[in-house]
């Protein structure tokens, strides 16, 4: 659920990347929650990756949609973006089951090497399987 901005820089830096990639941008926990269930019907279109903004909503609804996720589709992986890069949040992002953690950078040219990044490891390095939903 990143921020509209965001959203753009994603989207454009994703599909230079990687072209045939499927993005989908949602900007609720429902949004999000309606259509991660919705593509659970739909085994070849189910999403490898998840990035969720931690900034997008309160915290204690960012927090509860994470263990949502986490309850109901426990192999898709979620990176977690935020500003907030305090030990405690970190802590608590990996506690409730987030496979990464990126402490997003405000600064454009940095937040660009930082999503180069993310694309290399999470879309390049990692072997993600196409995830059937449980």
């Amino acid at each position: 659920m990143p921020s509209l901005d965001d959203q753009q820089l994603i989207a454009q830096h994703l599909r230079t990347k990687v072209p045939d990639i499927e993005l989908s941008f949602c900007s609720t926990s429902e949004e999000t929650l309606g259509s991660l269930d919705t593509l659970a019907n739909e085994y070849y279109n189910f999403p490898g990756l998840l990035l969720l903004n931690l900034d997008i909503a309160t915290r204690p609804i960012a927090w509860q949609l994470l263990e949502q996720i986490r309850t109901r589709y426990p192999l898709l992986p979620v990176v977690l973006l935020s500003v907030d890069g305090q030990l405690e949040t970190i802590r608590q992002a990996y506690d409730l089951g987030a496979h990464s953690f990126i402490h997003r950078s405000i600064d454009w040219p940095r937040w660009q090497e930082q999503l180069g990044s993310l694309t290399d490891y999470w879309l390049k390095v990692v072997n993600l399987p196409k995830l059937a939903p449980l």
